[in-house]
């Protein structure tokens, strides 16, 4: 069998991203998951509520890009972009002026990380249930 293991402190906790009107915050997990990467590209998918984030890998131009990973830069990371979760708020009907926060998961085949926007933030379910 083939396994993709993401491997952890056991400090790190899961694979977390928090979701606000002022921007998205990724965990130090979420940032070892997409690699370390120094831009990422942002998208929304409306007909599936999934918000994706791609690494920008190599010496690719790419305008639409967000800078991330900074040399240095260690743990959270936070993207400002109001008008983009103004927008991903306005589609989805979700109010992000409370933080949200999603468990993140990676896509192997786009090679994307996945924020479904379906699944209930972590603090609204308390551990055991299901929504």
């Amino acid at each position: 069998m083939d396994y993709n293991f993401l491997w952890t402190t056991p400090s790190a906790g899961a694979p977390i991203v928090s979701i606000a009107t002022y921007g998205i915050s990724f965990n130090s997990i979420v940032v070892d998951l997409l690699n370390r990467p120094p831009k990422v590209l942002l998208g929304f998918d409306e007909k599936n509520m999934v918000i994706g984030v791609k690494p920008v890998i190599g010496e690719v131009e790419e305008p639409r890009a967000y800078r991330f990973a900074e040399p240095g830069r260690q743990g959270v990371i936070r993207i400002g972009n109001k008008d983009f979760l103004k927008y991903v708020s306005n589609k989805s009907g979700i109010d992000f002026r409370k933080i949200k926060k999603y468990l993140a998961s990676w896509d192997e085949d786009s090679k994307t990380l996945i924020i479904d926007l379906r699944n209930a933030s972590l603090e609204s379910l308390a551990w055991g249930e299901e929504e």
